[in-house]
This record gives structure tokens, C-alpha cells and sequence, in this order.
């Protein structure tokens, strides 16, 4: 009898190490940016049923929190929250090709608080662009956006965006990251550091509201923080990005149609600082 048990075992054991190799080497589902494509945008919700809260097209919206959205200014609420505390660290320069947006990831000890409780403290996990930016203040959409995303210890997401301006007084560092940046998917790391708090705006107003990630799977355990001021990024910079959404099929996207949803009933407050 005992060596039936170890026959029996030993045979689910080999089941289940099978099984679990399998889902290990299933692909990721395929998505990408472009309107235009049947795994884009507006048939993210379609692909695969995990993604299923993105909505699409026809549908329409399934999550009730859905990011990116248009921020309409005179229906914003007037707030005081907590002073965010931005506790960002240097880090090596890495550039990664995601092969879905170029993006920088972040040495542990980089911390985002946004209040006192325990969960209120995000960690920094990476920084990555998007061009031209997925959120909209009045309809207007800027040429690209910064994402800086980090998680609590409780798996929660917090992500302060920046809107990004061209300008020629663009900053340096994202002429550096973008040159720099692979043309397909990889990473590279270069000789020096960068602190993703040089790239805030010196002003800190903010609009803040519950959302989602803006890519599958679009969850929707999100805190927004949108930094009401843009940061100025030079046209070269921005060029590259264009580039790269050009040489990467899954980056390229549709200029102006990522549709960005609307703020209908959601509650966006900001946060107004000198």
C-alpha cells in the first residue's frame, strides 16, 4: 500500500510540474497601441479574457474606473491632502525596449508617501513614456507623459504622471535616455545615474483620482496623481520617441486617437501648490 502512495505521488507530482511548465511557457496575449488593429485600444477587452476590463468598441466600457481620462478643470473638486514626500534616490541609468514603451527601471529604496498609514508608502518600481500623452486637460492632449509607477505592500499602484511640453529647453536627461534607448526589445545600462526627481515639475500641484492602468490588464487598483504643470522635453526627444513607436510594431500607435475616457461621474480633486 505505501509504495502505491509513492507511485500515486510521485505520477502527481510529474502532472503537476508538467502543468506548471506549460503555463510558464504559454506567450503572453499580443496587444499593441494602434486604434487601427484588432488588438489595439478598442478591442483590448476582446483579446483574452483577463484583459476583459478594458472593455472595447463595441461594448463598451466594463471597468468602472478606466485610465487614461480627460480632466475638464471646471469640474474638479478643490482639496487638501496630504503633502505628497517624494523620496527618490539616484539610480544607474538602465533603458529598457518593453517593446511597448521605453522604460527605465528603479534600484529599490525609492519612496513615494502619500500619507501616514503604513499602506501609503509606494516604492518607485520604474519610470516609462508615452507620446503624445494618453491623459487630456480640456480635450488638449500634450506630446508625450511621464509615468512614475510604484506599489505598496499590498500590491496597490500609485502613479504620479507628468505631462511633457515640447521645448527647447527640454531636459537633457530624457535626450540621454531616448538616444540611448534599445530599437528592439532589451535593455542597456549606461555609466551613469539619474533621479526621477529632477524630472517633477518645480511646481507640485496635482490632480488625483482613483483609475486603472491605462495598458492590459487595466486594473483597477490605481491611485492618480497628475501633476497640474508640464515639464518641457526638446523636439529631438521627442523625434526618438516617434522612432522607436515607428521600428517596434507594438509601439506604434494612431497620433491623437488613444482615447482617453471621459471623467463623467468620477471624482477628480487637485491639489493646488505655490
Amino acid at each position: 500500500m505505501k509504495q502505491i502512495k509513492k507511485t500515486l505521488f510521485a505520477v502527481v507530482m510529474v502532472v503537476l510540474t508538467l502543468l506548471g511548465l506549460a503555463w510558464a511557457q504559454t506567450p503572453a496575449p499580443a496587444w499593441n497601441h494602434n486604434p487601427a488593429s484588432s488588438i489595439g485600444p478598442l478591442h483590448w477587452g476582446t483579446v483574452t479574457t483577463s484583459f476583459a476590463t478594458c472593455g472595447d468598441s463595441i461594448t463598451g466600457e466594463v471597468g468602472m474606473k478606466q485610465s487614461p481620462i480627460d480632466i475638464v478643470t471646471g469640474n474638479v473638486l478643490a482639496a487638501s491632502f496630504s503633502k505628497l514626500l517624494f523620496k527618490y534616490k539616484p539610480t544607474p541609468l538602465k533603458i529598457e525596449n518593453t517593446g511597448h514603451y521605453v522604460e527605465v527601471p528603479y534600484d529599490p529604496s525609492s519612496y513615494l508617501y502619500v500619507g501616514s498609514q503604513p499602506t501609503d508608502a509606494y516604492q518607485l518600481v520604474q519610470f516609462h513614456f508615452h507620446a503624445p500623452s494618453e491623459h487630456t486637460i480640456n480635450g488638449v492632449r500634450y506630446d508625450a507623459e511621464l509615468h512614475l509607477v510604484h506599489t505598496n505592500d499590498i500590491g496597490e499602484t500609485a502613479v504620479i504622471g507628468v505631462l511633457l511640453s515640447s521645448s527647447a529647453a527640454g531636459l537633457p536627461i530624457f535626450d540621454t535616455i531616448m538616444a540611448n534607448s534599445p530599437t528592439s526589445p532589451g535593455e542597456i545600462e549606461l555609466s551613469e545615474e539619474v533621479n526621477v526627481f529632477d524630472l517633477l515639475p518645480f511646481r507640485r500641484g496635482f490632480y488625483r483620482y482613483a483609475g486603472s492602468l491605462t495598458t492590459p490588464a487595466c486594473s483597477e487598483d490605481v491611485q492618480w496623481f497628475l501633476m497640474q504643470d508640464p515639464v518641457p522635453i526638446t523636439p529631438g526627444a521627442l523625434a526618438k520617441i516617434a522612432q522607436r513607436d515607428q521600428l517596434i510594431p507594438q509601439l506604434r500607435r494612431i497620433p491623437e486617437q488613444q482615447p482617453a475616457h471621459s471623467q463623467s461621474e468620477r471624482q477628480v480633486r487637485v491639489e493646488e501648490h505655490p
